[in-house]
């Protein structure tokens, strides 16, 4: 699963996506706009929007 995220310290102005498992990962990319983002990301995943329940800054989920 890819996590998208906006307004974040460590990159300002920009929209980062990490990859998620079960543990921590290495794997980010950057994007300054979400068409971008999108464009950047694997083939193949399906996106979920984010829910009430969702951290600030959480914009999308992608996921096989």
């Amino acid at each position: 699963m890819w996590i998208v995220m906006d307004d974040l310290v460590a990159y300002p102005g920009k929209l980062m996506a990490r990859l998620a498992t079960m543990e921590t990962t290495p794997y980010v990319l950057l994007a300054d706009t979400l068409d971008e983002m999108r464009a950047a990301l694997p083939p193949g995943l399906h996106r979920s929007d984010r829910t009430p329940a969702d951290p600030d800054g959480l914009l999308e989920l992608w996921s096989s």
